[in-house]
């Protein structure tokens, strides 16, 4: 179950994107494969020089100051990879997508940024969403404009595509 946070960012997101005018602008999609599923925040389009690309993002709202490469287990839940970048990789690979990013309101830790790296995996944090929400006339925080995200108004159906 989504964190109220966690679904108002994911929505932030998914308006963000369509304002700057991504095509099919999908949040909440599981992509099926025989037997197989994968979840994903939000899907898009990007299309340039007549080629349409998929990309990926995993949100991540957090209260902390940064997210962390590995994750730290709660008592409640059994989580089977350890860190974020790689479960992002193995979603990137089963879904086929060109491109794959990590967004966050806050910042990431060294160890996450390197790790990061290593893989075809891009991250937009705070300070990068801060930045193109103002450039497209935001004026409140980044804080203040998830927050004002009214999570009744906006779909929560699964989107389920077959692969």
């Amino acid at each position: 179950m989504y964190s109220q946070n966690g679904e108002k960012f994911e929505i932030w997101l998914e308006l963000l994107l369509k304002k700057l005018g991504y095509q099919n602008v999908m949040r909440n999609v599981e992509y099926r494969k025989e037997d197989s599923k994968r979840e994903v925040d939000i899907c898009y389009n990007v299309t340039k020089n007549g080629k349409i690309y998929l990309a990926l993002i995993e949100a991540k709202y957090t209260k902390n100051k940064s997210i962390c490469w590995k994750r730290k287990s709660k008592k409640s839940q059994i989580i089977s990879i350890d860190n974020l970048i790689d479960e992002v990789w193995e979603r990137h690979l089963f879904v086929g997508a060109d491109f794959s990013l990590i967004a966050t309101n806050s910042q990431t830790n060294y160890k996450t940024k390197k790790r990061i790296g290593e893989r075809k995996i891009k991250i937009l944090d705070g300070t990068n969403l801060l930045g193109i929400y103002q450039n497209l006339g935001g004026s409140n925080s980044l804080e203040d404009s998830i927050r004002r995200i009214n999570v009744d108004n906006h779909k929560r159906k699964r989107n389920i595509i077959y692969i």
